[in-house]
């Protein structure tokens, strides 16, 4: 008696070529469906991964720590980028991709950026630009991030 596997021969085939071209080594096991995609300079061929290394490695993610600043939607971390990229300069809201009034609205009410001197609100015409602590929180989270992977 068989059954189906969860995965066609078509799409292990996928995944191999797929990690191959990636640098990785693809483990798979098909009852219950686990695929495992190891960098090829780590991966040992022919062994599977024992059980001290699986506690190593879910050891390494338990130890992630959640970014504990304010978390950013795309548009507002996107916009950020930009002016961080800028190093603080003023630039045309307009001119920026997804600088929208909700948008920068909310990093205005984060701190993170400041308008133009004197204007009390936003709109598109305006210049806007990075606050010191919207390029310290960029680096820091940035830091974050690197020394704290996520998935």
């Amino acid at each position: 008696m068989s059954r189906k596997l969860d995965l066609t021969a078509r799409q292990v085939t996928a995944i191999c070529k797929g990690a191959a071209k990636a640098g990785y080594v693809a483990k798979v096991a098909i009852g219950e469906t686990v695929v495992w995609l190891v960098p090829e300079d780590q991966a040992v061929r022919g062994k599977e991964p024992g059980e001290e290394e699986l506690d190593r490695q879910l050891e390494a993610f338990e130890r992630h720590v959640p970014w504990p600043g304010p978390h950013l939607n795309h548009r507002e971390d996107r916009v950020l980028q930009i002016l961080v990229e800028a190093d603080g300069l003023a630039m045309a809201a307009d001119a920026i991709p997804l600088a929208g009034p909700r948008t920068v609205n909310g990093l205005i009410a984060y701190g993170l950026v400041g308008l133009e001197d004197g204007v009390k609100s936003f709109d598109r015409s305006q210049k806007i630009h990075a606050t010191k602590e919207g390029l310290s929180f960029f680096r820091r989270r940035k830091a974050h991030y690197r020394q704290y992977p996520s998935l």
